[in-house]
């Protein structure tokens, strides 16, 4: 697919249609992605497709999939469809730098890179957790994970079939060892890794069978029913979480644990969304060895104190977990192709590369395009600040020159720097 780009004012079109949409539904939304270079749109369109179904919970595709408006590359969303609060979205853009946000007056427009760009990290902010589970039932634990997802009750305690692998090789922890188990949450999968960072008898899955072994870290992954009424398809995002070895949820996993071999966002260690996104090319990770099992191939004999006891842990681990995985990796790739037509290695490939773009530094024509004007006016409009004895910091000063400036601070200084093009221009005084 390639989006074709035929020129309109987005937020002339935004506007109009909100007029007659929100007659209907007054919680539409719209995302724009107008101001992102137009060789890259294409990218885009697939991850906003891709991204925003993701972080709902809600079961009905057809409604959870940005709608392209004619002649621009912004989209409009249906809180309500989503499952989205008001109150938490206006939580979420209490911390947008693009705009200003009155919560009685909400923003309409919002840049749909840079919400998607807070929804894989959180260690930016909440807003993953925050649109997905709502305000008030943000995951602390793996506990509520499991409870939210619906695979333990009330008490905590685990319900429905259960059961798992010791992963011989894996290829994520140092160790090449982990246990993976699976659960029933509702007729779908949802799965639980534990990893140890040094392997010992109190930490090993293989010596402490059908036990509670001693271990660091957690990766929980949920899949979510999604089906469209109107094609009948019927498939699954996934949703995903981190926790240390005491099951408290943590937004990074340390890196002399588990590593990040893809380098989302540069770095090793594995940050919940983005990096899952984009080392979970198929669904869930097929089976490689399952060290039990190739242990009693080997000769080891399997002893327990109780025939009932052997029968538990031989069920438990030596499951055929690999044809449970093929039909969840299935259920996935039918939500990915659904909501942008890619296969999901390509879309892990696709997100991964438009969080890139995102954050890389921005050159002075990145920094004009955002800004809606040309490189000289920009230039201009910089030195012309300067001239006057206007503060513009030393980053926005460098960009004048030609040298990069981070995004991280284009986003702190974007505002200041809305408001010097404005000056001038001659439309504003800057306060």
């Amino acid at each position: 697919l390639t989006v074709a780009i035929v020129s309109a004012n987005p937020v002339d079109v935004c506007n109009a249609h909100f007029a007659s949409y929100a007659k209907r539904d007054a919680n539409t939304r719209y995302l724009s992605l107008d101001h992102v270079p137009r060789q890259h749109a294409t990218k885009w369109h697939h991850a906003i497709k891709f991204g925003i179904p993701s972080a709902s919970r809600a079961t009905n595709l057809d409604h959870q999939i940005p709608q392209r408006l004619q002649n621009t590359i912004s989209y409009y969303i249906d809180l309500d469809y989503l499952r989205w609060s008001y109150v938490d979205l206006n939580k979420v853009l209490e911390k947008y730098p693009y705009g200003y946000n009155d919560p009685a007056a909400p923003l309409l427009i919002i840049r749909g890179d840079w919400l998607l760009n807070q929804i894989s990290d959180p260690r930016k902010s909440d807003t993953l957790y925050r649109l997905l589970y709502g305000g008030d039932k943000i995951p602390q634990t793996d506990k509520d994970f499991l409870a939210f997802w619906g695979v333990s009750d009330d008490n905590g305690q685990q319900t429905g079939q259960r059961y798992g692998w010791i992963e011989g090789a894996s290829q994520v922890n140092k160790q090449g060892g982990r246990l993976l188990e699976r659960f029933n949450a509702r007729g779908l999968s949802l799965w639980r890794t534990k990893d140890a960072k040094v392997v010992t008898t109190a930490t090993d899955p293989a010596e402490q069978l059908n036990k509670d072994f001693k271990h660091d870290g957690r990766e929980l992954i949920a899949q979510v029913m999604k089906t469209s009424p109107k094609t009948g398809l019927r498939g699954a995002s996934q949703a995903y979480l981190l926790a240390d070895g005491t099951g408290k949820v943590v937004n990074e996993a340390p890196v002399d644990l588990v590593e990040d071999f893809g380098r989302t966002f540069g770095q090793a260690a594995i940050v919940t969304h983005a990096s899952c996104i984009s080392c979970h090319t198929e669904g869930m990770k097929p089976p490689t060895v399952n060290s039990l099992r190739a242990m009693l191939e080997g000769g080891v004999e399997l002893t327990a104190y109780s025939k009932g006891q052997q029968e538990v842990i031989e069920e438990f681990y030596l499951s055929d977990v690999g044809t449970q995985i093929k039909r969840d990796n299935e259920n996935y790739a039918a939500f990915v192709k659904a909501t942008n037509g890619l296969t999901p290695e390509a879309n892990a490939a696709n997100y991964k590369a438009v969080l890139d773009l995102y954050r890389a530094p921005l050159k002075r024509e990145d920094a004009a395009r955002e800004l809606g004007c040309g490189e000289q006016e920009l230039t201009l409009a910089l030195g012309y600040a300067s001239a006057n004895k206007i503060i513009v910091g030393n980053r926005l000063a460098a960009l004048a020159h030609g040298l990069p400036i981070p995004r991280d601070q284009w986003e702190e200084d974007y505002l200041k720097a809305k408001e010097i093009v404005n000056v001038y221009r001659g439309k504003a005084v800057l306060k």
